[in-house]
């Protein structure tokens, strides 16, 4: 209580937490997108054949959260 009347004084908003639900994956979405970015990782290697293959499917399949990511431009390696 102490520490939000001195915040008033100075401060016009604060934000509070821990972070804690992302850093253990605390919510359902954090570990289905950890799956994704997964899969996307391995079949948007440099070396994949579906790398080559995702521009002839259907544009909606082709904007998927596991597919999106894998027609991205790779990084250049420095």
């Amino acid at each position: 209580m102490l520490l939000a009347e001195l915040a008033r004084k100075n401060v016009t908003v604060v934000l509070t937490g821990e972070g804690a639900d992302e850093v253990f994956s605390g919510y359902d979405n954090y570990r289905k997108r950890v799956s994704e970015e997964r899969v996307s990782g391995i079949l948007g290697s440099r070396y994949s054949p579906v790398r080559h293959l995702l521009p002839l499917l259907p544009g909606r399949l082709r904007k998927t959260a596991c597919s999106k990511p894998i027609g991205e431009p790779l990084p250049v390696a420095t």
